[in-house]
């Protein structure tokens, strides 16, 4: 089965740092890496044609970027567009059938201006495939243990599809991890018993299709027990579902999120829970794109 990785870059020495974690996952799956340079609108809800001088350099640049990844024998498109980034983003992971996202972002303190706004967390909210967020001081190594958190609901498990085929791509062991949380930690042995049957009922499943699966019951603060867990425990990269308001408006897995993110240096990907499909504000009909080199 072909494999598809989406990169979208804004020209920046940072969001660069996406590729060599594309790279890595490419090389062990044997996927296609799509990279998209996204021009912006000078007025925005305008469609417009780049000046020519924009538009080569896009293209001198995607060749730059071309090269560089063909030098580590990977299978790479790349392709500008014009228009909203957050759109065009969108729209290319369903033309191209994406199976993730891999974007980076930057590690600051402050939350909002990690992710409020943000392109990284808009494209986590609207996308209908995963998006796997990177820092840029994240190290690129083989990722052999994933960590997937559950919060023992269906919205927490919907991320399970997107493990097991990462877990599939890579050839890496799950570790299927739930955090018993404070208020629950005065009958832990009780909520331990109960949460250790959920996940190895989960566990059982995926070991008959074949996958290494361990389970970990923690207590504490969700977001920091996960981040200590793969602090201590080597564990290569994290797996969690994000739900329904934008990331940091969440009270409980929002929240986790955005710790999780903050203090892991480590690849995490997200999925974020549609109730109903998520639908891009530009059809691909409307999306402009100009190929420039494949192999």
């Amino acid at each position: 089965m072909q494999h598809h990785l989406l990169v979208p870059l804004d020209g920046s020495p940072s969001a660069e740092q996406a590729l060599p974690h594309a790279i890595a996952l490419a090389q062990r799956s044997n996927a296609t890496i799509h990279v998209v340079r996204v021009l912006p609108p000078q007025q925005e809800g305008v469609l417009f044609r780049p000046e020519p001088a924009a538009i080569d350099d896009a293209k001198r640049y995607l060749d730059r970027i071309l090269k560089q990844i063909k030098q580590q024998n990977v299978s790479v498109e790349a392709g500008w567009r014009c228009g909203e980034p957050v759109e065009q983003i969108l729209c290319d992971a369903i033309m191209l059938d994406i199976d993730v996202i891999i974007m980076a972002t930057q590690h600051y303190t402050g939350l909002e201006r990690l992710l409020l706004g943000s392109v990284a967390e808009r494209v986590v909210r609207m996308a209908e495939c995963p998006v796997m967020l990177v820092h840029g001081n994240t190290p690129v190594h083989p990722c052999q243990r994933l960590l997937v958190a559950l919060d023992r609901t269906p919205t927490g498990e919907a991320i399970l599809p997107y493990a097991e085929q990462l877990s599939r791509m890579l050839g890496a062991s799950l570790v299927l991890f739930h955090v018993i949380a404070k208020h629950d930690e005065h009958t832990y042995a009780g909520v331990s018993q109960d949460a250790t049957q959920y996940l190895e009922a989960i566990a059982a499943r995926l070991r008959a299709d074949g996958l290494e699966v361990e389970v970990i019951v923690s207590s504490g603060e969700p977001g920091k027990a996960i981040v200590r867990y793969a602090q201590a425990r080597r564990v290569d990269g994290i797996a969690m579902t994000t739900h329904s308001k934008p990331l940091l408006e969440r009270t409980l897995f929002g929240s986790v999120a955005a710790h999780v993110l903050t203090h892991a240096d480590l690849p995490i990907m997200f999925y974020h829970y549609h109730e109903q499909p998520a639908e891009p504000g530009q059809s691909a009909s409307t999306s402009r794109y100009m190929a420039v080199q494949s192999t």
